[in-house]
């Protein structure tokens, strides 16, 4: 079923309901800082692996002195260090396990703003939904009331009827 209900101007359908949902979860701000700090948060635990890597210096230099007495000098100088730290006392196994539980956390926080603005979004929508039916209803009522009232009048007019059973 893709109707959610039919009003006398409009109807409501589900594939509305997903319209405004698509726009609540692209534009939901909350929703939108969730999804960044969970990308932040899965950055920070990529990242917390480079602690067990060896890292690797490069440098460069050259020096030049002209002088009269001494003469022409010049010199050049390239150098590459590596440095692998094998110990670092848990601290990088530690960085690693806590960047991986704020990860989880963040993405369990994004899932529950989104079903939050879910949530929200169908209770709306359907609360709104059902006021329109309520009022289609009474529509109804009112008719239904007003048919019977002239047609109490009628019989009153006929003499079928009292005043007392008219009004």
């Amino acid at each position: 079923i893709d109707t959610v209900f039919v009003d006398e101007e409009r109807m409501y359908s589900l594939e509305e309901l997903e319209y405004y949902l698509e726009m609540a979860l692209e534009s939901n701000a909350q929703l939108v800082q969730s999804l960044l700090n969970m990308d932040l948060a899965n950055y920070r635990y990529r990242s917390s692996y480079g602690g067990f890597l060896p890292s690797v210096d490069v440098t460069a230099s050259q020096s030049w002195y002209d002088s009269d007495d001494i003469g022409r000098y010049d010199s050049k100088q390239i150098g590459i260090s590596a440095t692998w730290n094998l110990f670092s006392g848990g601290y990088d196994a530690h960085t690693i396990i806590s960047n991986a539980k704020n990860l989880n956390s963040a993405r369990l926080k994004s899932a529950e703003s989104k079903n939050s603005l879910v949530r929200q979004v169908n209770t709306t929508y359907l609360n709104a939904a059902s006021s329109f039916e309520k009022v289609s209803s009474a529509k109804a009522y009112v008719a239904a009331a007003q048919e019977n009232y002239t047609a109490m009048q009628e019989m009153y007019r006929l003499g079928r009827s009292s005043l007392r059973d008219t009004i």
